[in-house]
């Protein structure tokens, strides 16, 4: 749990105010319900289904991010994600694309990070 508020922290340090409490709610609520429509009634998703979980919740992603996504919360023996990693890596996956948004960029598009920025958003997931 202490990862999701840490993912939720917009001032990156592990505590949330109200506001950012009820954005978290509201976005696990609606992870929730789209993982009970492909929950294979084990409390799991298979691992071919994430890429539409994750295209659903508004975010693609290229074969190289996804696979990355896969090999850090899909249990390889099983080849299924749990709901716990599930939500983490929605979580992960929602910081990251609102790092990409928000965080400056320079004229081709390339986001611009200081040394430090970069540390302290790597170390916030």
């Amino acid at each position: 749990m202490q990862l999701l508020i840490a993912s939720a922290s917009t001032n990156l340090t592990g505590q949330i105010d109200l506001e950012e409490f009820l954005n978290l709610f509201v976005s696990i609520r609606g992870w929730s319900l789209a993982f009970k429509k492909y929950d294979d009634r084990r409390g799991c998703v298979k691992s071919a289904k994430l890429r539409d979980l994750l295209r659903n919740a508004g975010y693609t992603v290229s074969n190289r991010v996804y696979s990355a996504l896969a090999h850090r919360y899909v249990d390889l023996k099983s080849g299924r994600i749990n709901y716990e990693n599930f939500l983490y890596c929605m979580a992960n996956v929602k910081q990251a694309f609102e790092v990409v948004v928000y965080h400056p960029k320079s004229e081709k598009d390339i986001l611009m990070f200081s040394i430090e920025d970069y540390l302290r958003l790597s170390l916030s997931t």
